[in-house]
């Protein structure tokens, strides 16, 4: 119940600090008063570099701590260091950091500072009582952790000893109080930038080494120099331990440690935890923090705190709708299935394709957005301090500005038969694949295969504010561009910062992007007709844009198009009498569009139709069953008005390998007479 009573009493045989004598009793009486202002409260705790007491201000009234240098630590370092943390500690003041108030020596000459009052428990005692925390615990809490790194990081404060003990977790004042505030504690080994001689000569003294083997960066282990990324690394040896129960890396003692750190990779979160699944994308930044090599780490932890605010921010059923459909990423399957031919011959795919907008497409009605929810979204990560936000954006704009400006391209040629590599800077400015292959984050060097046929590439949103880092690729590195925004983000974002506009001139310019997705982002009608000029484009993806049917087919493009995803469309019917003059369409998407037996009547012109979602069309009765194209592979008919009546209709489609329908409003016997009439055909309600 203090500032940091349990890093000064840290018995951990594997922390290593200077001298680690303590002080049999406390050396202020309870009651007392020192500098005719504090009144001594509690002994809180004391260790090798200090005491600490709860005080009251008699003139504030306010409950502090006080904390001040033993009188048995006499050597220079331990008086240095004690100073350092006065330093370190009274250049910063956020809401997530323990505050200075003021400093100077008391009358025997012990010098002292005081600072805030933590009223809680430590992250290392919470472990020793559960063992291990709850993700969405973990996450909430080291959201904060990064925003604190991060303004001390901005200020030139390395802290350099992030620990479970160092990292406190406040109890409400209030019951208003929205959950419980992080403070990062005990700068006494901080490193200040710049103006830190005593710091970078202790770092490598023999005998001298200061920190925590369990949770020290390589470099730190090594006594090379170390800048704000060791903060970084330890921070996920944290991590890692929260979820785990356990620090990643544990030797005999600890130089064995040590060594670790420097050679040795850790197990997986699940490994680790003896089986217990994590999402990929929490193992993914936990084994980014933990990275060797300081260039492949996060650079930032504006970076690492983005990623975990975006991760808490999902709502739950999506984290594991993602989770559970990883194999079938919409990002990975749409791009490809009709510029390559394939005529989307998806596995599984009604059994939870993820293509933009559609995830779950066979499922019942998606759940809606709780209230809860939906104003968790729209404040945004409210609990957090304005400043922190403030902070973050900011230096995140300041990085993505200098990489849309560096007139490099993004990727070299490595042979003569076209392989690339692509140059992305250390810190990831969206998601990339190459056909066939895995998504990447786009960051640090990424080889193409040997045979380079284009990239899928989704920038960043805060890229995005910087249009003319497309200018960055090459006009043939880009197959497929994705400027869609995620739901969550459209919901809550101003209507401005989901144009595209601005990027338009730029894509313009890459000659061989035959796919876009636009999902829920707005842009202007005469922008969009200028999207006609890419000679290659054959696929729109347009779910819940803010064009409407007629401003739609004004563009030429139409004609053309081998494949269309519109959802929530006004006046899609224009549009539906385009498709039906577009000779090679094979995949069409008309979600929640007023369509009926009329536009059914336009579709049963293409022939060439392979793939066809209707879903959300009540006015798609039985009687349109008969006018669809024979050649049909797959088809939705979830949410339209199909009854029993038609199922001898389906016989049909010869070709016929998914059906979804509204089952659960048929009755079973009705249901088993359709899957008898279609045996071949995999049937979803």
């Amino acid at each position: 119940m203090t500032a940091n009573p349990e890093s000064e009493l840290s018995t951990d045989k594997q922390n290593v600090t200077a001298q680690s004598v303590m002080p049999a009793t406390p050396e202020l009486k309870t009651g007392s008063i020192i500098l005719e202002r504090y009144k001594i409260v509690e002994f809180l705790g004391a260790g090798g570099m200090g005491s600490v007491y709860q005080v009251e201000d008699l003139k504030s009234k306010q409950m502090l701590a006080l904390k001040f240098l033993n009188k048995n630590q006499t050597t220079e370092s331990s008086w240095k260091r004690f100073e350092n943390e006065i330093r370190a500690a009274s250049k910063l003041d956020h809401p997530n950091l323990v505050r200075v108030h003021h400093s100077g020596l008391l009358p025997d000459g012990q010098p002292y500072f005081i600072m805030d009052l933590v009223k809680g428990d430590s992250l290392s005692q919470l472990l020793k009582k559960h063992g291990r925390l709850p993700l969405d615990k973990v996450i909430k809490m080291f959201v904060q952790v990064g925003f604190a790194l991060s303004y001390a990081h901005t200020n030139g404060v390395i802290h350099r000893d992030i620990k479970p003990s160092n990292i406190m977790i406040q109890v409400p004042t209030t019951d208003t109080t929205i959950g419980s505030v992080v403070k990062v504690v005990d700068f006494g080994i901080a490193k200040l930038t710049g103006k830190d001689d005593f710091n970078q000569q202790t770092l490598t003294r023999t005998g001298e080494i200061f920190g925590s083997p369990l949770y020290m960066s390589p470099e730190q282990c090594m006594g090379t120099p170390v800048d704000h990324r060791t903060d970084l690394y330890s921070m996920g040896c944290v991590i890692y331990e929260a979820l785990t129960g356990a620090p990643p890396l544990v030797g005999d003692s600890a130089l064995s440690t040590m060594m670790k750190h420097q050679s040795e990779i850790p197990l997986t979160l699940k490994e680790a935890s003896l089986g217990i699944e994590f999402p990929e994308r929490i193992e993914q930044i936990v084994a980014r923090l933990l990275a060797k090599d300081v260039n492949e780490r996060y650079q930032t932890a504006q970076l690492v705190t983005s990623h975990l605010v975006t991760f808490e921010s999902a709502p739950t059923e999506a984290r594991a709708s993602e989770e559970q459909t990883q194999v079938v990423d919409w990002r990975l399957e749409k791009k490809w299935a009709v510029t390559l031919g394939a005529i989307v011959c998806i596995a599984g795919f009604f059994i939870g394709l993820n293509i933009p907008g559609y995830q779950n497409i066979i499922t019942e009605k998606p759940p809606e957005w709780s209230e809860i929810t939906r104003q968790k979204i729209m404040a945004g990560v409210d609990e957090y301090s304005d400043k922190s936000k403030l902070a973050l954006k900011k230096s995140s704009l300041t990085f993505f500005e200098a990489v849309a400006n560096n007139p490099e391209k993004f990727s070299t040629y490595s042979d003569k038969h076209g392989k690339r590599v692509f140059k992305f800077p250390p810190e990831e400015i969206g998601k990339m694949s190459f056909i066939g292959k895995e998504e990447h984050l786009a960051l640090g060097n990424i080889e193409s295969p040997p045979l380079f046929e284009g990239i899928m590439f989704e920038p960043r949103e805060q890229l995005r504010h910087f249009p003319q880092f497309l200018s960055r690729f090459r006009d043939d590195d880009i197959k497929f561009l994705d400027l869609s925004y995620i739901e969550n983000y459209a919901l809550s974002a101003p209507s401005e910062n989901l144009h595209v506009d601005n990027l338009i001139p730029y894509v313009l310019n890459l000659k061989s992007i035959c796919s876009i997705s636009l999902r829920n982002a707005k842009i202007n009608p005469a922008n969009f007709n200028k999207l006609e000029k890419l000679p290659n484009l054959c696929e729109l993806w347009l779910s819940n844009i803010n064009l409407s049917g007629d401003e739609l087919v004004k563009s030429k493009q139409l004609s053309r198009l081998k494949l269309l995803a519109l959802d929530n469309m006004k006046n899609a019917k224009l549009v539906v009498k385009e498709i039906g003059k577009a000779k090679e369409i094979n995949f069409c998407t008309l979600r929640n569009s007023d369509i009926d037996i009329d536009d059914i009547r336009e579709l049963s012109k293409c022939e060439r139709l392979r793939f066809l979602d209707l879903r959300g069309n009540p006015k798609v009765t039985d009687d349109c069953i008969i006018l669809l194209p024979a050649g049909l592979h797959k088809l939705n008919l979830q949410y339209c008005d199909i009854t029993p009546k038609s199922i001898d209709s389906f016989k049909r489609f010869k070709k016929l390998t998914d059906l979804a329908i509204t089952a659960h409003l048929w009755k079973p016997e009705d249901v088993a007479r359709l899957r008898r009439t279609v045996p071949n055909v995999r049937l979803s309600p």
